[in-house]
């Protein structure tokens, strides 16, 4: 058995530490007004499910998503509001978990920095630990784009990342998608855990160490290994 202390955990943010997607919350928000929007919002989570599983690419995941969007700095500050209200419950349930193990948690998402650090307030997270994306602005403040040249904007953006940081000591990758798993797959990571308690996607269990369908379980598997 290891000393949770020195492992390395890797986890995802969305539909792992929060219950939804944040780019599917964004578009809610942002296309309220627009009669076609159930369906765009339709498209938009098949998309993303479609990145999830491997079957497209992160970066092709992203542009086909925020081309359809029409958001705003405005709306992100509407998206802030709501997802601190969308915590995934076990996470809520182990808070002094994430207090005690602050030091060797690192948050790596495909998602937008924007959203992800005030609804990271709960756990206080360190940011230099905190890995995501980062949305291009217009002259008006609407969202047009992304940093392409970011590694989490990439195909295997994860992986890279991880490889890049070096970490020492045994690292295990937790969350709901295919590019969690790639942080074993291409990355190096020792294991990896397919949170289920929001999304269950088949093919990424297929590749999982251990399936976990809250985050106690996910600690119990630790406290195994």
């Amino acid at each position: 058995m290891n000393d949770i202390k020195k492992i390395n955990l890797i986890i995802d943010f969305d539909s792992t530490i929060i219950k939804t997607e944040g780019l599917e919350e964004l578009a809610v928000i942002s296309l309220k007004n627009r009669i076609d929007k159930d369906e765009i919002i339709k498209k938009i989570e098949n998309i993303t499910n479609q990145g999830m599983e491997g079957l497209i690419t992160l970066q092709e995941s992203l542009e086909k998503r925020i081309k359809v969007l029409e958001a705003s700095r405005a709306d992100l500050l509407v998206l802030e509001k709501i997802l601190k209200n969308k915590i995934t419950d076990s996470f809520l349930a182990n808070l002094d978990f994430f207090n005690k193990h602050k030091d060797n948690i690192y948050i790596f998402s495909g998602g937008f920095l924007e959203f992800i650090m005030p609804t990271l307030d709960f756990f206080d997270i360190s940011s230099s630990r905190v890995f995501a994306n980062n949305f291009h602005y217009d002259i008006n403040n609407k969202i047009i784009g992304f940093d392409k040249n970011n590694p989490l904007a990439q195909a295997g953006g994860k992986a890279k990342l991880f490889k890049q940081l070096k970490l020492e000591g045994m690292t295990v990758s937790i969350g709901d998608g295919w590019s969690d798993y790639e942080i074993k797959n291409i990355g190096g990571a020792d294991y990896f855990i397919a949170f289920t308690e929001n999304v269950s996607r088949q093919r990424v269990i297929e590749k999982a160490d251990f399936v976990a369908n809250n985050f106690t379980q996910v600690i119990e598997f630790l406290n195994k290994i």
